[in-house]
């Protein structure tokens, strides 16, 4: 999703998504794509592989959070 769509969806300012998603990147908790479509809107995925290290470093069942989503 891109931060747009992330910010209407979670009803949330665009700049607190922002400042959000640059701490999950540095954190590599998400990964940067670039929008083939819209090269001004990049797209971000999370990556699960360190997703779920965090995940099970704070004892979350990775189905568990999958629930949530």
């Amino acid at each position: 999703m891109c931060p747009q769509e992330l910010s209407s969806k979670l009803e949330m300012a665009p700049r607190t998504v922002s400042f959000a998603l640059r701490r999950l990147l540095k954190r590599q908790l998400l990964r940067r794509i670039p929008n083939l479509n819209d090269m001004r809107r990049p797209m971000y995925h999370v990556n699960m592989e360190n997703a779920q290290e965090v995940l099970e470093r704070a004892k979350i069942s990775p189905l568990a959070w999958a629930q949530r989503a």
